[in-house]
């Protein structure tokens, strides 16, 4: 923000009107990238009424294509971004197809578009040999991912992530992390997510701020810390709406879907079919898979399952993470066949990839898929929740442990299977998904065995809002700095603190801290 206030004066003591076209390119690239597209725009547009190179002519098309593409997130943006890309010197055409490719990925679900755009992109910026930025391994990661098998995909893949985990710059990073949750890769997920976010911070890049947040807030979901993932959430809402710009929700639906909140689920989807005019979105069937294998509605599951098996058969890109709730559904709702294809890529993300997570979800799927053996089908399951045990993802966890105490039940094991069903129940009540939770806690019941309830936690009288700001103050942040950060006075910061004192029974910050927040 800083740079692009020098460059603004700058360009205002300019005399000449070519350079002085330039310098308010600069700074309408630098308001941008501070997270002001609507400022942005505006020097954009008095760029233009400079006598500008062609060069700049094309960097001009550039930014305009890619603030639409802050401010909209359409199909639509991601078309101008690939157009304006024409022309541009290799290292900035590169990144523009990423920007054009990635969004395109997770918002365009029209049949064949995102291969034919994948086909477009390798075309016009071939695979490099001398593969030195992290950005150029993170492209060609992406279009092996939706262009080549599993098997081939996978090494470009982790090249990639391993790339980002020691990058300086925060831009692309949340691709890079989306891309280890697919991999199975928890602690480069755990690294990235978190890293990108303080980069972002420390560098003043509000534009890609919000994202990485959002991002963080997937995996904060999948690693059972949902209270971190709200108040992620919460603060990219805030950017957003200070800085004018949309974003999906894709972390919403997710962290709702995990939570067993139906009612949430749906107002997100209406709200995503709004932005971008259809529904079955990446993250929403994601979410709705989620969602509906908690509420043990298999058949919708398995629904959710094949349109996501269809939108890849026809070139869309689907997160591989949806294959194991894809397994579950179809195993539960009797038509084990129809999963065959995710469970072929289950086994070679396990062979290839080599992460527990990885060989605990290809375990897990042998488990369920099955077909009589009770003392391998028992292996496995205790194989799956051992090598679960050794990763970061506890929602996963007690999930698995879940199925397995399911299937000792329905085995006749029933003391066995209290144990399992018991450790899930407090596993995913203590992380928050009801859902699952309620459905180990039938469980329990069908075995004799009532599961034990838990004290009320005093933080759930907190909203949302409160929940963040107490988070942050707990965290020594003073009132001013937790203003800065979500965008309101420090005034209201303080209101909203008094108002938790009271919901929580204390009345300082040093009672604050001694919370187990």
């Amino acid at each position: 923000a800083a740079a692009a206030a020098f460059l603004e004066r700058a360009a205002q003591l300019t005399p000449d009107p070519a350079r002085q076209g330039e310098r308010m390119l600069a700074a309408a690239r630098a308001r941008l990238d501070s997270g002001a597209p609507a400022r942005a725009r505006e020097l954009l547009a008095q760029a233009e009424h400079r006598p500008l190179a062609p060069a700049d002519r094309a960097d001009a098309r550039l930014q305009r294509a890619l603030i639409e593409f802050h401010v909209a997130r359409s199909p639509e943006a991601t078309v101008a971004l690939v157009d304006a890309a024409a022309g541009l010197p290799p290292d900035r055409a590169r990144e523009t197809y990423l920007e054009a490719f990635s969004s395109s990925m997770f918002v365009d679900r029209l049949p064949g578009r995102l291969r034919q755009l994948g086909m477009r992109i390798r075309e016009q910026a071939p695979r490099r040999q001398d593969e030195s930025r992290p950005v150029d391994l993170l492209l060609d990661a992406l279009l092996d991912q939706v262009l080549a098998p599993v098997e081939e995909a996978v090494p470009t893949m982790q090249r990639a992530v391993a790339a980002f985990r020691t990058a300086t710059s925060p831009w692309w990073m949340e691709l890079a992390c989306l891309m280890a949750l697919d991999l199975g890769d928890d602690d480069s997920a755990e690294v990235l997510s978190a890293r990108q976010v303080a980069l972002a911070r420390e560098q003043g890049a509000f534009a890609v701020l919000p994202q990485a947040l959002r991002v963080h807030a997937i995996a904060r979901t999948v690693f059972g810390r949902y209270e971190e993932a709200t108040a992620s959430l919460e603060e990219a809402r805030a950017i957003d709406e200070a800085a004018g710009t949309v974003s999906l929700s894709f972390a919403e639906l997710i962290l709702a879907g995990w939570r067993g909140d139906a009612d949430r689920v749906g107002e997100l989807r209406a709200t995503m079919r709004r932005r971008i005019g259809r529904d079955e979105a990446v993250g929403e069937l994601y979410a709705t898979a989620v969602l509906r294998n908690g509420l043990a509605d298999y058949s919708a599951a398995l629904d959710t399952g094949l349109a996501s098996r269809t939108q890849e058969e026809e070139g869309s890109y689907v997160v591989w993470g949806l294959d194991p709730e894809f397994v579950e559904a179809a195993v539960r709702a009797g038509r084990p066949q129809e999963c065959a294809a995710v469970t072929a890529r289950l086994e070679a993300l396990a062979r290839t990839g080599r992460t527990a997570w990885a060989e605990a979800r290809y375990r897990l799927a042998q488990a369920l898929l099955d077909p009589g053996d009770a003392e391998s089908t028992d292996a496995r399951y205790r194989e799956a929740v051992g090598l679960f045990a050794r990763t970061g993802v506890r929602a996963h966890y007690g999930r698995t442990r879940l199925l397995y105490g399911e299937w000792l039940r329905r085995a006749g094991r029933r003391a066995d299977a209290r144990v399992e069903l018991r450790a899930a129940h407090e596993t995913l009540t203590a992380i928050g998904a009801t859902a699952f939770a309620e459905r180990a806690a039938r469980e329990l019941v069908a075995t004799g065995q009532r599961p034990r309830r838990d004290g009320a936690n005093p933080l759930d009288l907190l909203t949302a809002q409160e929940r963040l700001i107490v988070g942050k103050v707990a965290g020594g942040a003073t009132s001013k700095e937790v203003a800065a950060a979500l965008f309101l006075s420090p005034r209201t910061i303080d209101t909203h603190l008094r108002n938790s004192y009271r919901k929580l029974g204390i009345s300082s910050r040093r009672q604050l801290r001694e919370l187990p927040l």
